[in-house]
């Protein structure tokens, strides 16, 4: 498939939509008229559509459906492969999930420091008790 792009108003290059639309519609050997009933609009705004290098989603949604072919797959593919965009799932943890790794995490390193102070506790009451004898047979 070719990759059509266009400038976008932050002057970005970015896929150019309607021409994409364009060539799926072309594969699909689909007629302007049938697309346009299917999308409920007139033939001349199918051809409006090509044009567009963007669309509203609601829009893009129903084209999605009527060509089965997923736009937004493609357009989210456009974005990966372009610099600067990282995973869009990355970004957007489920907030639960990063709360209970955190809690994981707050409560390994709680439990070390518990073992930390029993190791600690116990070297001082040896300490205690050397100084006790110590203190009873201050000669030896």
């Amino acid at each position: 498939m070719v990759l059509y792009l266009c400038m976008n108003s932050n002057q970005i290059l970015c896929m150019h939509i309607g021409r994409k639309i364009e060539e799926v519609f072309r594969i699909r050997k689909m007629g302007a008229t049938q697309f346009a009933r299917l999308l409920n609009t007139s033939r001349s705004n199918v051809y409006s559509i090509f044009r567009r290098p963007s669309l509203d989603t609601a829009q893009l949604s129903v084209i999605c459906e009527v060509l089965e072919f997923n736009f937004f797959a493609e357009l989210a593919q456009d974005m990966l492969g372009r610099k600067g965009f990282a995973d869009p799932m990355s970004s957007l943890e489920d907030p639960a999930t990063e709360y209970l790794k955190q809690k994981e995490d707050l409560e390994s390193k709680l439990l070390s420091r518990d073992e930390e102070v029993r190791v600690l506790q116990s070297r001082l009451r040896d300490k205690d008790e050397i100084i006790a004898l110590l203190k009873q047979n201050p000669g030896r």
